[in-house]
């Protein structure tokens, strides 16, 4: 194993919840979880220390209805801030869904004028839709009315703009058929060459794509085969090293995403590590199974940033 490139480690910070509390006045559910451009910052340059190299984070803009164009400023802060401690912290923005007549010109707008403004290190792209739900609390399903939708011609119009100025791009893998379509894009030459797969797999309560069990893991590895992308496991909704896809990812020469915006405990466990925490339980993991964990450099080098 000590021939494998050094591990990458992304630290998914807090997900859709600052736009959910901001919805509820800011009231704060999770200590955990930053909101502000000044918490995102914090929390960053703790995960950078215990071993992150890769900082995806939300605002308070919705994803998957609402505000159509995203405000850049407030990741231009927090990047700014992360930036002046740790120069070369690799960044990047979430991004709405479509539908409802917002186009992808709109959706995209903040990920145009922050790669303008030099401070973004990964595009973004989704290739398909899906509906983000799960299980409440009371056991009933949820029935969110808003799909995540992602249309053949997003795809094609963000696959283009990443390509076209050579950007490293971070791509979303929620269902197989959007491995599928990323692959025909490989094929057809119109994938962006510096293409990161973000394998995302469903915990207990949320009800898309595969389960967070190895084997959903070693699906998707199959329909890759060997394509030459490098990957990236999580599991929203669920814990990617207590369901062992952490240890099996990095096994398989794959990388690995941990914090808020997909963590929750196992069944009957009631902790709330930090996200630098969950960092810090990977890179442990993975020292202890013979694979270095990447730096700053290694990770843009491996990137192609």
């Amino acid at each position: 194993m000590s021939t494998m490139e050094p591990l990458i480690i992304e630290a998914a910070l807090n997900g859709a919840r600052p736009a959910a509390w901001a919805r509820r006045g800011g009231a704060r559910s999770n200590p955990m979880v930053p909101c502000t451009p000044e918490q995102v910052a914090d929390d960053a340059l703790a995960c950078l220390d215990a071993g992150a190299t890769v900082i995806h984070n939300h605002t308070e803009d919705e994803v998957l209805a609402g505000v159509v164009r995203h405000d850049p400023e407030p990741y231009r802060q927090a990047w700014d801030l992360i930036r002046a401690v740790h120069p070369g912290a690799i960044c990047y923005p979430t991004m709405g869904g479509g539908g409802g007549g917002r186009t992808i010109e709109d959706r995209y707008a903040h990920i145009v004028t922050l790669h303008g403004a030099g401070a973004l290190s990964l595009g973004v792209a989704d290739p398909g839709s899906l509906n983000l739900t799960g299980r409440r609390s009371d056991g009933s399903v949820g029935a969110g009315s808003a799909p995540y939708i992602n249309s053949p011609a997003d795809v094609d119009w963000m696959f283009a703009w990443c390509r076209e100025r050579d950007l490293a791009v971070h791509v979303s893998i929620f269902e197989p058929g959007f491995l599928r379509l990323a692959l025909g894009h490989l094929e057809a030459g119109t994938l962006p060459a510096k293409t990161k797969l973000q394998f995302y797999l469903s915990g207990p309560t949320t009800y898309f794509g595969l389960p967070a069990e190895v084997w959903a893991l070693e699906t998707y590895l199959r329909l890759l085969h060997d394509a030459p992308l490098r990957w990236m496991v999580g599991v929203v909704g669920g814990d990617v090293v207590g369901s062992g896809l952490a240890a099996a990812a990095i096994d398989a020469g794959g990388h690995v995403r941990v914090g808020w915006e997909d963590f929750a405990p196992m069944p009957g466990e009631r902790r709330q590590p930090s996200n630098a925490e969950l960092v810090a339980e990977v890179a442990a993991l993975a020292r202890d199974r013979g694979r270095a964990v990447a730096d700053t450099a290694a990770a843009r080098s491996l990137l192609g940033i």
